[in-house]
Formats: C-alpha cells, structure tokens, sequence
C-alpha cells in the first residue's frame, strides 16, 4: 500500500508492506465489539502493531499499538517546514500506547503514550550542514 500527501511543499510517499488485517465475526449490532488486528512495516524498516476492538452502534474504538523503528529522517521528510528544526538522525519507538476514541454524540479521542525511546537521535538547524546529538 503507498501512502502518498501531496499537500506538502516537497510531496511525501512511502510504502507500507507488508501489511496483515485480522477481524473475526464482525457484526453491526449494538452489543458487539468487533476485535481487531492489524500488523505492517514500511519500506524503510519500522513496524506497527494496532489492535483493539471497534463498535458501529454507537461508533467507537478502543485497544493498544505499538510502533519500533520510525527513522527521525521520515518524520522530518513528512514534516519538512514544519518543524524549527531539522531531524537529523535517528530511530524513535512508540512502545505500549493506548486509545480510544468515540465519534458520537461528539468527538472524542484519549491516547496515552506512556513510553517512547529515542536511540542516536541527532538534530541539527534546518539548512545547516551538521547534526547535534541529544543526549
């Protein structure tokens, strides 16, 4: 799958694969929540895990995610202007997350991201020729 933004001022694409989506006995009715999960990678190496359960009547999700190995260079591709300054290098980890989210009566979205890591994690002034590590 590509996910493309073309929004940006430098359009943005990238490849997620391989990607596996598992939901059993999925059904509509109120009284059911309908578990989940869904498992990729992108072209350059991170992984994501997303799993929980997901109700219709009324709309809501809720459950866990992880996410290992997102390079600080990708997130400063999507980003680019965006940011003060220039992610230089770097891997960055979302471990155990949480959500959930309801969309009726009214938007709302709970994430709680108790923990991340930062290994090699460089930045440097954007334009500028050399990183800085954070330590």
């Amino acid at each position: 799958m590509t996910f493309e933004d073309r929004s940006r001022t430098k359009p943005f694409t990238t490849e997620l694969t391989p990607i596996r989506f598992v939901i059993n006995n999925f059904r509509t009715t109120s009284d059911h929540h309908n578990r989940f999960r869904f498992v990729g990678a992108t072209e350059t190496g991170a992984r994501f895990e997303w799993k929980g359960q997901l109700a219709l009547q009324p709309s809501a999700s809720e459950g866990d995610f992880q996410i290992e190995g997102v390079l600080a260079k990708t997130i400063d591709a999507y980003l680019q202007e965006q940011l003060p300054l220039q992610l230089a290098s770097g891997v960055i980890d979302f471990v155990a997350g949480h959500y959930r989210i309801a969309l009726q009566p009214k938007l709302e979205l709970e994430l709680d991201v108790p923990r991340f890591a930062l290994r090699d994690f460089a930045v440097a002034a954007r334009g500028s020729r050399g990183p800085a590590p954070v330590s």
